[in-house]
């Protein structure tokens, strides 16, 4: 995901792909966040603190596709939302993204993912 609305808090992160937190990205230690906000994990851009984890109105994020050969993405729209593929060739200049499988999906249509392990 990364970060498209400039108001805020979250203005000079604007661009910046930020992670989801798992295994649930919309559960706090304290309990459940807000309706229509979504827990995400992010580097912290003023201060070397590491990792930091927040809050964000998801109305703020905008879904980030895979570019690339061999990224794992997901689908956030359709039959198969949710499904993880991996890419076979997937470029910025084309709306279709081509699995290794040779399944095509609208480039719209995905997600990447970052595996930070």
């Amino acid at each position: 995901m990364r970060i498209a609305n400039p108001s805020s808090d979250w203005g000079s992160y604007l661009n910046q792909i930020v992670d989801t937190v798992a295994p649930d990205p919309f559960l706090l230690e304290k309990g459940s966040v807000k309706n229509g906000e979504i827990l995400i994990r992010y580097s912290s851009r003023t201060k070397n603190k590491g990792m930091k984890e927040d809050p964000i109105p998801i109305k703020y994020l905008l879904p980030e596709p895979p570019t690339g050969k061999n990224k794992k993405f997901t689908l956030i729209r359709g039959d198969l939302v949710g499904t993880i593929h991996t890419t076979m060739t997937a470029r910025k200049d084309q709306e279709d993204i081509t699995t290794m499988e040779g399944k095509k999906f609208a480039r719209a249509d995905t997600c990447m993912i970052i595996n930070r392990t």
